[in-house]
């Protein structure tokens, strides 16, 4: 059994390949709800097609197509927009990150800020192939790599946040 009060460290090279898991849940929550509404507005749209007013009914498919299409170019921007803003603030293609994890916080260190970030915050952890993917409540996601413990490992961190997984 894992010590809980061990400290973990984690160093994660945040670059276009990290950008691109972290952005995968996103893509896939946003586009569950497109997919939602689409199907509601196809409904709908066959109320107006059942009555006569073809129309009306081709305007409401129409709208489908068109909200599909502004979704899928959306999704396809949200790593290209986290990289943009990568190259902004680090005027590089990449940023490291280290993490120092105790049994209260976490502080996540970049070479331009550092933050303390509570577990007790955690809204969900999703973990990928290469990385857990931390999400709080109020202050967005970081990745940790799961090569990139540098004190414990990543089975040692699945155990201590496995409730959030």
């Amino acid at each position: 059994m894992e010590d809980k009060n061990m400290i973990l460290e984690n160093k994660t090279i945040c670059d276009e390949a990290v950008m691109k898991e972290m952005a995968k849940p996103l893509n896939a929550r946003y586009f569950k709800y497109i997919l939602l509404f689409d199907v509601v507005v196809l409904l709908v749209a066959q109320i107006p097609m059942l009555s006569g007013r073809y129309l009306e009914g081709c305007c409401g498919i129409a709208l489908v197509i068109f909200m599909s299409v502004v979704a899928f170019y959306k999704g396809s921007t949200v790593e290209k927009s986290a990289m943009k803003n990568i190259r902004l603030k680090y005027q590089a293609d990449y940023y490291e990150a280290t993490a120092i994890i105790d049994d209260e916080k976490m502080t996540y260190r970049t070479s331009i800020y550092e933050r303390e970030l509570y577990h007790k915050n955690i809204k969900s952890i999703r973990e990928t192939d290469k990385l857990f993917i931390i999400e709080y409540k109020k202050d967005g996601m970081l990745p940790l790599a799961k090569d990139g413990f540098l004190q414990g490992n990543a089975e040692q961190f699945h155990e201590r946040f496995g409730k959030y997984l």
